[in-house]
């Protein structure tokens, strides 16, 4: 009996020094794009072709996140979003195209450096921007 908690005791240590590395990797840059509302009016929001919501008019929305262990990703580098669309509403609810990038366009989006692992690109949305 003292043998089986001997080796038990002694296997263990070897057993959760191997835990699996994938689970948590703190080694991964995160790269986050951010919409911030500056116009006078709520904006509904589309990345390719899916309605996210509604970006009240002086407020922000995260709308995308990129994981990678090469570096910071560039608005048009992120393999899951390649447009975006933005559309007003009028007076019956219609939805109206009021500012569109598509293909992202990288230097229209403000660098915002969160922490070393963490950066968030930040589109600032002005009524100057807008489609009338």
């Amino acid at each position: 009996m003292k043998k089986t908690i001997f080796y038990i005791l002694l296997i263990l240590p070897i057993l959760f020094s191997f835990q699996c590395e994938e689970d948590i990797n703190e080694d991964l840059f995160q790269t986050n794009l951010v919409i911030t509302n500056n116009s006078s009016i709520d904006l509904v929001l589309e990345t390719d072709n899916n309605i996210i919501s509604t970006i009240e008019t002086q407020d922000s929305q995260y709308i995308e996140g990129y994981s990678s262990e090469a570096g910071f990703a560039m608005p048009s580098d992120i393999p899951t979003i390649s447009s975006i669309k933005m559309y007003s509403r009028d007076e019956n609810q219609n939805l109206i195209l009021v500012y569109q990038q598509s293909p992202l366009v990288d230097n229209l989006w403000i660098i915002n450096e969160s922490t070393t692992m963490d950066v968030d690109h930040v589109l600032v949305i002005t009524d100057e921007d807008l489609i009338e």
